[in-house]
């Protein structure tokens, strides 16, 4: 699997408990992300694999030419503790090498939220 860098404080693959029910709103996925495998994809780099995720919808943001994910993790990744608020910049490996992407993630889910189905 390819390797993430981020610029949080926690290791990707860093736990805590289960998160039932809780569910968290992913924006900056790049625009030519037009499937949930494809999402799910640079998601399990930046967060990795044992975090139990599902993706519950995926929408272009009209406003900010990037795709919107709302997810839920069975396991809370440690990047994600503390909030409600959380800017990502991290480095995944894409189809045609590296990307550099800022994930700005919450859940409050305040203002504009495109929804369609994963």
């Amino acid at each position: 699997m390819a390797t993430s860098h981020s610029r949080a404080t926690a290791a990707p693959s860093a736990l805590s408990s289960t998160s039932e029910g809780l569910a968290y709103r992913i924006h900056g996925l790049p625009v030519d992300v037009d499937s949930e495998p494809e999402a799910r994809a640079i998601l399990l780099q930046v967060f990795g694999p044992d975090v139990g995720l599902e993706l519950r919808a995926l929408g272009l943001h009209p406003d900010k030419n990037s795709i919107v994910a709302v997810a839920q993790f069975s396991r809370t990744p440690t990047a994600l503790l503390g909030g409600p608020f959380w800017c990502l910049e991290v480095t995944v490996q894409a189809e045609n090498g590296s990307l550099s992407i800022r994930l700005e993630i919450d859940c409050h889910f305040r203002g504009f939220t495109p929804i369609n189905l994963a």
